[in-house]
């Protein structure tokens, strides 16, 4: 019996190793159901900020247009965050600029800038939630 249990204790440990090494060289196999009950991941993408992405177009006369209102940016996919906001690394930032420019009327741009919001989700509250955790109004 106390060999069994010196096998399960050596075999767990192992398993720890091994997931621990793959995820920390990035290798194949570590997002798999398997690599999840390997390496303890609490909590895995949740994070304490809220990231809103917004693009603007500037004229040559420096005015600005919003390229993506919150009705352009259907389909919601969790809630009420639309699409755009989902690009954390903006590899698709220039697609979504550039296609918005193309359905909205303006003057003809000569830059597109794409803002980053980002705060804390603690104050990211709704008024009725801010009210019942602060005591008070908004």
């Amino acid at each position: 019996m106390r060999r069994l249990v010196n096998v399960a204790i050596v075999g767990y440990l192992a398993l720890l190793a091994s997931g621990l090494l793959m995820h920390g060289l990035n290798l194949p196999g570590r997002t798999s159901a398997v690599g999840y009950f390997v390496v303890w991941d609490m909590f895995c993408g949740w994070n304490g900020y809220e990231t809103r992405m917004r693009y603007l177009g500037q004229t040559e006369d420096g005015r600005t247009y919003d390229l993506l209102p919150d009705e352009l940016s259907e389909p919601t996919l969790h809630g009420s965050l639309g699409r755009p906001h989902y690009d954390f690394n903006g590899k698709h930032a220039a697609t979504l600029a550039a296609s918005a420019a193309a359905r909205t009327q303006h003057d003809p741009l000569i830059r597109i800038l794409v803002i980053e919001e980002n705060f804390s989700k603690q104050q990211n509250l709704s008024p009725a939630a801010y009210e019942a955790t602060h005591g008070r109004p908004r």
